[in-house]
């Protein structure tokens, strides 16, 4: 009987944290989020009996795998520059990235909140969400123009979840609360707070250039 008690409650505090997640349409399905884009399942076999081409178990449609970086930013105290022309980031150089979906959830806080657009990241990415990216990753970046697999492209290895405690968030002023809330919010799942990679093949990266996954695996057989 406890347990019964208890469920309620428990349910009630997940949905406060995580009503955010809902309140923006999204392209693919996502582990906090019910809405999909439209699919053939005749394709896909979800509705036919057919096999789901997956990998690690997923199917295959679930993933996204490219991007477009639509912002690039350089602290006051980075060696490196935005210009006209973008931004030439050196091999070994550690940068971070954020995607977009993160800095909407963060609005979606309201009050103070509304103001940020900006937490210290290097990129902004549209196109893919927080959690489409894991540390070993390697991503291309190259002009929307070239082909896939251009051997000139800037070349990205994700090392790790950015830490909460590296976000900038003056956008918020004096308001402490607001900034103890997304700090906690931030800390909630990798990816809340972007992701550190490094630079493995040198070069320059310009507004709008786009991001893709290199590394992709095969398909599961099954």
């Amino acid at each position: 009987m406890l347990f019964a008690l208890q469920m309620p409650v428990a349910y009630s505090w997940a949905a406060s944290q995580l009503h955010f997640l809902t309140a923006r349409p999204v392209q693919r399905s996502h582990p906090f989020l019910l809405e999909v884009d439209p699919l053939d399942a005749s394709k896909c076999g979800a509705a036919t009996g057919g096999d789901v081409p997956k990998t690690d178990g997923i199917p295959n449609y679930m993933f996204r795998t490219s991007g477009t970086v639509t912002r690039l930013a350089e602290g006051a105290d980075s060696s490196a520059a935005v210009h006209d022309d973008g931004v030439v980031y050196e091999a070994d150089r550690v940068i971070s990235l954020l995607t977009s979906d993160v800095i909407e959830m963060f609005q979606q806080q309201g009050g103070t909140a509304e103001n940020i657009d900006y937490i210290g990241e290097n990129m902004l990415v549209e196109g893919m969400l927080f959690d489409d990216f894991k540390a070993e990753d390697l991503f291309g970046i190259t002009p929307p123009d070239s082909a896939d697999g251009d051997a000139d492209a800037v070349s990205l290895k994700i090392i790790e979840p950015r830490p909460s405690s590296a976000l900038e968030l003056g956008q918020l002023g004096d308001d402490e609360g607001k900034r103890q809330s997304i700090l906690s919010l931030s800390a909630l799942a990798p990816g809340f707070s972007g992701w550190n990679a490094r630079v493995v093949v040198a070069g320059r990266v310009r507004a709008g250039f786009k991001i893709a996954k290199r590394n992709i695996p095969a398909p599961d057989s099954k």
